[in-house]
């Protein structure tokens, strides 16, 4: 019975290991979310500046390309992190099965 209680023991501190990884993984992703609201939220501020003043306004074209390309950068992270979420959550599933 001991080499019972040692797999399940073990089966349990996989499934906790997977919970801290799915956890952390979703942490991030919910960050680069967040980052990406808030670049968005700079551009409108940033555009509606460039209305009322003309200087700002000649700064709007880069300032807008360095924040398209900030933003492909962002939703390709958080593309990846949400494979990387998806895989992680299949392991867990498969670790609970098992368990």
């Amino acid at each position: 019975m001991k080499w019972a209680q040692s797999l399940i023991r073990i089966a349990k501190h996989e499934v906790e290991t997977l919970q801290k990884r799915v956890a952390e993984i979703t942490a991030r992703r919910v960050a680069a979310e967040q980052r990406r609201q808030a670049r968005h939220a700079e551009a409108e501020a940033e555009s509606q500046r460039a209305r009322t003043d003309p200087d700002a306004g000649w700064h709007l074209a880069g300032y807008m390309k360095g924040w398209r390309l900030m933003r492909e950068q962002l939703n390709a992270q958080i593309a990846a992190l949400q494979a990387e979420e998806e895989g992680a959550r299949d392991a867990l599933s498969r670790a609970f099965e098992e368990l």
